[in-house]
C-alpha cells in the first residue's frame, strides 16, 4: 500500500495567464480600444490563440478582424494654457476688484 500523495496535476497546455505586451503608451491606447470594442474576455482569448506571434495589441486586433484607428497612433494633445492676460486688462480687472471690495464694506 502506497502512502505517497497523488502526483500534481499537469498544467493545461492552454495559456490562462496571457497578458497583452504593452511596450509603450500607443500600445496601451490600442489595447484599451480593443477591450472597449469586444470586451476583455474576447480580447484575452484572441491573445491566447496567437500561436507564435507575440501578444501585441495589433496582433490581437488582427486575430479579431479589427482595424485599429490611425488616430490612436498619435499622442493625445495636452490642453494648452490660456494666453497671459495683457497688463492693461489686468490693471482694469484689479481696479474693478478693488472698487467692488470698497463698495461691499
Amino acid at each position: 500500500m502506497s502512502t505517497s500523495p497523488d502526483p500534481p496535476s499537469t498544467p493545461s497546455t492552454q495559456q490562462t495567464d496571457v497578458q497583452p505586451l504593452l511596450t509603450n503608451a500607443r500600445a496601451c491606447r490600442e489595447w484599451d480600444w480593443i477591450v472597449r470594442q469586444v470586451g476583455l474576455e474576447r480580447a484575452l482569448e484572441a491573445l491566447r490563440h496567437l500561436g507564435y506571434r507575440k501578444p501585441y495589441p495589433l496582433n490581437a486586433a488582427r486575430r479579431l478582424g479589427l482595424q485599429i484607428p490611425a488616430v490612436l497612433a498619435k499622442e493625445p494633445e495636452m490642453p494648452q494654457k490660456p494666453p497671459p492676460i495683457p497688463p492693461e486688462i489686468q490693471q482694469r480687472l484689479d481696479a474693478l476688484a478693488n472698487k467692488l471690495k470698497r463698495n461691499s464694506s
